[in-house]
């Protein structure tokens, strides 16, 4: 009877660990790392990304200059380009990039190397957690989050990033004024975005010459979407707390 009932506490309190876990927005991709990536991790992270480990460095760096968060750069092609062209404009601005893949990190140390970047810095985790756990609030100036996964799929549409929890996180996380940034080549996932900000008052709908910073660069899957003969959409909020 015992062992009956020290079974089901055992399944109970998993069933009640995998219900705690977050729906994660992102599926981890396997994919294979160039000599070139895997050499830049090994050894540019140190002088460009944040370990997490050492959340006071990420905390003083946001603390130092208007700095914009890109979540989910990607190969960081588009990424980099963006920072380039803003600094032109907006030497002022910093950004701060977080990204899961691995390839995709590498590759951007290489490109930050290759370009002499020296206003950004780089997380390899999950954007939710170290907005959840590390990112104070009213610190950032901007959110930059282009192309995400849209989870066509209905039975997928709750991985979906943005959601009421989302932006309930970074409308705390952002200053007043500050602004968030989102394209999709999705139309229906546009119309999620859209219908989702509107139960957000504060959140105002803006345009690209109320940013402090350059044109967002073309991606690489802003260019799929358009070979496909998807529309683009950039949604752009500003926030007024």
């Amino acid at each position: 009877m015992n062992d009956t009932k020290n079974t089901q506490n055992t399944q109970n309190t998993q069933n009640t660990q995998n219900n705690n876990r977050k729906i994660k927005s992102y599926a981890i991709r396997a994919g294979r790392m160039t000599k070139t990536q895997k050499l830049s991790l090994e050894t540019l992270f140190c002088e460009h990304g944040f370990d997490i480990k050492n959340p006071d460095l990420i905390i003083n760096y946001i603390n130092q200059k208007p700095t914009v968060l890109e979540i989910g750069f990607g190969m960081g092609d588009g990424f980099i380009s963006h920072i380039k062209n803003t600094s032109e404009i907006n030497s002022n601005i910093q950004f701060l990039g977080i990204e899961v893949h691995p390839p995709g990190v590498g590759n951007t140390l290489n490109l930050i190397k290759e370009n002499d970047i020296n206003n950004c810095k780089i997380i390899q985790n999950d954007a939710i957690y170290i907005l959840d756990n590390i990112i104070k609030d009213n610190s950032l100036s901007g959110l930059q989050l282009f192309f995400p996964d849209p989870w066509p799929k209905k039975r997928h549409h709750k991985r979906r990033i943005v959601n009421h929890e989302f932006l309930n996180l970074i409308k705390n996380k952002l200053k007043n004024n500050a602004y968030f940034h989102i394209a999709t080549d999705w139309e229906p996932y546009s119309n999620h975005v859209i219908d989702i900000l509107s139960s957000f008052p504060n959140f105002k709908p803006g345009s690209q010459d109320q940013l402090p910073v350059a044109t967002r660069t073309e991606t690489k899957f802003e260019r799929r979407g358009t070979k496909l003969g998807h529309d683009i959409f950039d949604l752009i909020y500003i926030l007024n707390k």
